[in-house]
């Protein structure tokens, strides 16, 4: 259902306010009053009507490569659930795992999920009649980091989402490739996009005793891991063994 005007401004208000009360100095990267001019410039927007949340979201979103910073942005939360819903319900998404480089160029990396596919590295010049180079310069204006080649790599390993919430679920896609003779036309992708699968926590997270005396190796994966007990019940266990090893150097 559409949101309000006077929600959406509630909602920026709570924005301006954690960020206030949080942050311990927003203007390490980005100058405080160009932070004031862009949440001015949003609220102007959200003034103008109703928004879907989708709608919503591309507006907030615009806030991210403003905040010039990492660990700092405007994100969808159940993002995971909602494109598993979508896929669910008979959706599609575009059909390639991508690589976006700094200067805005759109290249192959795999079939969307991660399987194998003979364009691998070829680039992308058009999408559905659109210029790539300019679609990938609209999208980059929705992503987070504090360079351009971070926000291209986000832009990457995400690109199913913001194509998805931007420029919505065509059945078919009408690829322009670099050297291929004529566009190639496929059909929406229907995998779980590669950044979604579930990774193995055994993997992510593991502690090995080294052979060289009191010496162990502490592999972190992720800085997130939904399961908290689990990962909390690792740490603990982790940590027991390498007192009853009486560990002196410990390698993260």
């Amino acid at each position: 259902a559409p949101i309000a005007p006077e929600l959406l401004l509630q909602d920026l208000d709570a924005l301006q306010q954690a960020i206030a009360r949080t942050h311990p100095d927003v203007g390490f990267s980005v100058e405080p009053a160009r932070l004031q001019q862009a949440y001015a410039a949003l609220a102007a927007e959200l003034k103008k009507g109703p928004l879907t949340r989708r709608q919503a979201w591309l507006q907030f979103a615009r806030l991210n490569p403003v905040f010039a910073d990492a660990h700092l942005f405007v994100n969808l939360p159940d993002r995971e659930a909602l494109v598993k819903a979508h896929l669910q319900a008979g959706g599609g998404l575009f059909p390639f795992e991508v690589q976006v480089n700094p200067a805005g160029e759109l290249f192959v990396r795999s079939l969307l999920g991660g399987g194998a596919t003979p364009w691998a590295g070829t680039q992308i010049l058009r999408v559905n009649g659109r210029d790539a180079k300019a679609l990938t310069a609209a999208l980059l204006t929705l992503m987070h980091g504090d360079t351009p080649a971070f926000r291209a790599e986000v832009l990457s390993m995400r690109w199913y989402l913001p194509y998805w919430l931007a420029q919505g679920a065509p059945e078919r896609f009408e690829l322009v490739l670099e050297g291929a003779p004529q566009p190639l036309v496929l059909p929406a992708g229907r995998a779980l996009p590669q950044h979604l699968q579930d990774e193995v926590f055994e993997q992510t997270y593991r502690l090995q005793l080294l052979p060289e005396k009191s010496a162990a190796l502490l592999t972190l994966g992720s800085f997130y891991w939904p399961d908290k007990p689990r990962f909390h019940a690792f740490v603990e266990d982790a940590y027991a063994k390498l007192k009853a090893a009486e560990v002196k150097h410990l390698i993260i």
